[in-house]
């Protein structure tokens, strides 16, 4: 997963549980070419709840991240998982906004994260609806989140991105989460602040054309690609290992560097480069969980599915609410009969 903002990399879904038994070229096209990324961006996850009986208090997360496999022939053949920090939600009036990340409300210490991961999508009323396990406040209960597509099927906007867009509600009740407010306002507690809160989603997922992203100059990036070019892979890790030992101060080693050149070579179908550079770039960043979740898309399109599987592991390990990781794995295992 790219870190932000470099992190902001969807790609578009899967639309067989059978692709690691493909060829390479169907692979990419089954797997890396259909994995969506939520653009946190362009997207809105958005709250109301009922004040006095008069009117709606309205907020919304800023930090939120989703993954989506999408079948564009058959979108009940999709999933998707999806991660918000409570502490960013916002108001509009802070003193509000810190109560409401306090012990009586969202708890967000203690609770920093509400998800949502789906089981199915089923057809409905012209639209879809997917129902999944919503998780908040420590509770966890079954969810269904009618939404429509804005983009039937992904569109290619002035940048080369491919970009796919929903829009949804669903209706929960705070009281179901245990979260009461903890009886501060009496009697009057339900009459204040009503119990039945509307969450309403716009969502905007893609596949990034990385082939434009500029790397700094002093990229270590620069070098291994050059390198690559001329005279191969053994050569560019070579000479990623030479600069690391000999000038590492000259050079910017960020994971978000590789990162993006391991994604220009998938999206060029060059897999074993880019698998050789994820390998690199989890090699020095042994405890970012992005990088896993890179290697494992490398790994996945290559056929080696027990290493990708375990590359998503190893992500979750470090942050068991990384969706890319979530998702990839998901279908990884599907084989398996455990989608």
């Amino acid at each position: 997963m790219i870190p932000r903002p470099l992190r902001l990399r969807a790609l578009l879904l899967l639309a067989c549980p059978l692709l690691l038994a493909a060829a390479p070229a169907d692979r990419w096209e089954a797997y890396y070419g259909r994995k969506l990324k939520i653009d946190d961006a362009h997207s809105v996850v958005a709250f109301a709840v009922p004040f006095l009986g008069l009117t709606a208090t309205e907020g919304r997360f800023s930090e939120f991240t989703g993954t989506l496999f999408f079948d564009a022939d058959d979108p009940t053949r999709s999933t998707v998982s999806v991660t918000v920090r409570t502490a960013s939600l916002a108001t509009g009036n802070e003193a509000r906004d810190k109560d409401l990340r306090g012990a009586d409300f969202f708890a967000s210490e203690k609770y920093p994260v509400a998800t949502f991961r789906s089981r199915r999508i089923e057809r409905r009323d012209g639209g879809f609806v997917a129902v999944g396990d919503f998780s908040l406040h420590g509770v966890s209960r079954e969810v269904a989140i009618p939404f429509t597509l804005t983009t039937p099927k992904p569109i290619s906007d002035p940048w080369g991105n491919h970009r796919l867009a929903l829009a949804g509600k669903l209706a929960i009740r705070r009281s179901d989460y245990g979260i009461a407010g903890q009886g501060r306002f009496g009697s009057l507690g339900g009459a204040v602040i009503g119990d039945e809160v509307e969450i309403r989603l716009l969502v905007q997922a893609g596949l990034w054309n990385v082939a434009r992203w500029t790397l700094p100059e002093r990229s270590i990036a620069n070098p291994v690609a050059q390198t690559l070019s001329a005279k191969g892979i053994d050569a560019a890790v070579a000479r990623y290992r030479e600069l690391a030992a000999g000038e590492p101060q000259g050079w910017d080693f960020g994971e978000g560097q590789l990162n993006v050149l391991g994604h220009r070579l998938m999206q060029e179908k060059k897999v074993d480069a880019a698998t050789a550079v994820f390998r690199l770039n989890a090699e020095t960043h042994a405890d970012s969980f992005n990088v896993y979740d890179d290697l494992a898309d490398a790994l996945a399109v290559s056929g080696d599915r027990a290493a990708a599987i375990a590359a998503c592991r190893k992500s979750l390990a470090i942050n068991p609410s990384n969706t890319d990781a979530l998702e990839s794995l998901r279908w990884l295992e599907a084989e398996d009969g455990k989608k």
